[in-house]
C-alpha cells in the first residue's frame, strides 16, 4: 500500500498541475471565447490563428494533448476539412440562393460526422467542441453569396492551420 502512495506523489503534472485533459479543456475554452467574441469568421485576422505562436497551433496542440495515437489523426480531420471544400464546388458558378442553401447544408453536416466519428473512438471530444464552435451558424453571414464566402474562406485557412499544425505535432 505504501508503494502506491509513493508512486502518487511522483506522478508527473502539466501545466501547472493541471492535468493534460484539463489543459487542452482550457484551450478549447479559449478558442469558444475567442470565437464568441467575433461577429463572424472575417472578422478572424489571420495573423492571430495562422504563426505557430497563433490560435491554430494551440488548438493542435490541445488536440495532440487529449489524445491517444489513433485519435486526432490528420486523416481525420481532413475527412472534415474535405467536406468542407466540397461546400466551394456548390458555390461556384451559381449565384442563386439554393446553391448558397446547399453549400450552407454541406458545412452544417460536418459536425453529426464529427459526432460519428467520436462516438467510434477516432476523435477526441476536443475535436468535436472545436467543430461546434467553429461551425457555429451565427458565424457564417448568410445574406450573400459573397458574405458567405468571405467567412467561409477564413474559416478555411483556420481549420487548413489546425491540421498542419496537428500533423506536425502528431508526425502522422
Amino acid at each position: 500500500m505504501s508503494s502506491r502512495k509513493g508512486y502518487q506523489s511522483q506522478r508527473k503534472t502539466y501545466g501547472g498541475g493541471k492535468s493534460p485533459q484539463k489543459k487542452s479543456e482550457d484551450l478549447i475554452k479559449f478558442f469558444k471565447d475567442k470565437i464568441a467574441s467575433k461577429k463572424n469568421w472575417s472578422e478572424y485576422p489571420v495573423i492571430d490563428f495562422a504563426p505557430k505562436s497563433g490560435d491554430a497551433y494551440k488548438i493542435a496542440e490541445a488536440f495532440k494533448k487529449e489524445s491517444k495515437s489513433t485519435q486526432n489523426k490528420s486523416t481525420q480531420l481532413r475527412k472534415f476539412y474535405d467536406q468542407a471544400l466540397k461546400a466551394k464546388l456548390k458555390l461556384q458558378g451559381s449565384n442563386d440562393k439554393e446553391a448558397l442553401n446547399n453549400a450552407i447544408s454541406i458545412m452544417m453536416m460536418i459536425e453529426p460526422r464529427a459526432y460519428y466519428s467520436f462516438s467510434r473512438g477516432y476523435i477526441t471530444q476536443a475535436v468535436i467542441d472545436f467543430i461546434s464552435t467553429a461551425l457555429d451558424k451565427s458565424k457564417f453571414r448568410t445574406n450573400t453569396k459573397e458574405e458567405f464566402e468571405e467567412d467561409y474562406n477564413r474559416f478555411l485557412k483556420f481549420f487548413e492551420s489546425v491540421i498542419s499544425y496537428n500533423t506536425f505535432l502528431k508526425g502522422d
